[in-house]
């Protein structure tokens, strides 16, 4: 019998069997390790997708916003080109035809004040003619009527004969036939008369030609009795002959 121990066969069978158990109870670690290596990249790849469709949802978001503010551009665009097609085009004026225009409406403006002034300059002698016309007119009515329808008794024949001498037309020629059926009454019934205008207005002024109302006052004494006025208006015309103011028409108007 040698020195080295052998087992018996129960012995070496229970050894094995043991040698199982222990190999069993120690693989199933290494499964696990690779489950959760497995796992890892599975929620590694989760993660991922995650990412992208998050990264595509806010791509897609800015692609709306970029195509929805190009259609409002273009639709702006669109509105502005309608408004300009609608509004008639203003030609430009060239340089050159706005420098030949200002001479022309320098030299047109100039011609208007020229004209203006001419007017106003006429306009201006044309009153002044006309107010003086009217003032003449009216002192030379004045005197006349005074002078025709004043006289004393004992000169009523010179008095009323130079009164002629300022008249005209045909109040002259009806002055004349009523003077001389004045005078002859005013010597025999010793009758002597005073006039004067107390007012005078202008109708109309005409060139040459005033046509005016006369407020005429007249004092009458026959004899030796009180004298009696009596007031009168009389619708007159004067012309001028030369430099003289005569009167052509002395008409009473019924009061």
């Amino acid at each position: 019998m040698s020195g080295r121990h052998t087992m018996p066969p129960a012995g070496r069978r229970k050894a094995a069997a043991a040698a199982a158990e222990n190999s069993e109870s120690a693989s199933p670690e290494p499964e696990t390790v690779e489950e959760s290596i497995a796992e890892e990249p599975a929620a590694a790849v989760e993660s991922a997708d995650a990412e992208s469709v998050v990264e595509e949802s806010v791509d897609a978001a800015a692609e709306a916003d970029e195509v929805e503010a190009d259609e409002t551009d273009a639709e702006a665009d669109e509105t502005e080109a309608e408004e300009t097609a609608e509004e008639p085009a203003e030609p430009e004026p060239s340089r050159a035809r706005s420098r030949v225009s200002l001479p022309v409406v320098l030299g047109a403006l100039a011609l208007v004040l020229a004209l203006t002034c001419g007017v106003l300059r006429w306009l201006t002698v044309s009153e002044d003619q006309s107010a003086t016309a009217r003032d003449e007119a009216v002192q030379a009515a004045k005197e006349i009527t005074a002078q025709m329808l004043s006289y004393e008794t004992e000169t009523v024949d010179q008095q009323l004969s130079a009164a002629r001498d300022r008249m005209t037309g045909d109040f002259l020629g009806t002055y004349t036939a009523m003077i001389n059926e004045v005078i002859p009454a005013a010597h025999a019934q010793q009758i002597a008369a005073v006039a004067e205008v107390l007012r005078a207005g202008t109708v109309s002024v005409k060139p040459g030609s005033v046509e005016m109302v006369l407020f005429v006052n007249q004092s009458v004494q026959v004899g030796n009795h009180m004298p009696q006025k009596t007031p009168s208006v009389a619708r007159a015309t004067l012309v001028k002959e030369g430099d003289r103011w005569l009167m052509s028409e002395y008409e009473p108007v019924p009061l």
